[in-house]
């Protein structure tokens, strides 16, 4: 994992960690939102955040034979961090993974937005 070397241990776990995340993202998201675009913006924007931060890819090995599963924040950060970098979007094999990600990101989004409409209803019933 010569090209995210440095990111390699935080993201080898992310099929783990990763849903995790996503919900609470969501939820933080959502709880910011809900307020001034209603519950179907907050469902939107958390959405769009999860595919934009969260989409797992499959990233090649140094030698292209061993796959392994990241965010696309850590892509990002590869890019930033150093561009001089062989592009890792470039060892890439992974639609399909993509094309699933996209249901399991609105039901989590959904989930998270449904979780924060229902604690500020009862907030609102103990005042």
């Amino acid at each position: 994992m010569e090209v995210l070397g440095y990111l390699f241990l935080p993201f080898i776990f992310y099929p783990i960690w990763g849903i995790f995340a996503c919900y609470f993202v969501a939820k933080i998201i959502s709880a910011r939102v809900i307020g001034k675009y209603g519950v179907t913006g907050a469902n939107v924007a958390a959405t769009i955040v999860l595919l934009i931060f969260f989409t797992p890819f499959l990233v090649l090995s140094e030698g292209g034979n061993i796959p392994v599963v990241f965010p696309l924040i850590a892509i990002y950060l590869g890019y930033i961090t150093n561009p001089l970098l062989e592009a890792p979007i470039g060892q890439v094999a992974s639609f399909f993974v993509t094309f699933l990600f996209i249901p399991v990101s609105v039901l989590v989004s959904m989930f998270a937005t449904s979780r924060v409409r229902r604690q500020a209803a009862k907030l609102e019933q103990k005042d």
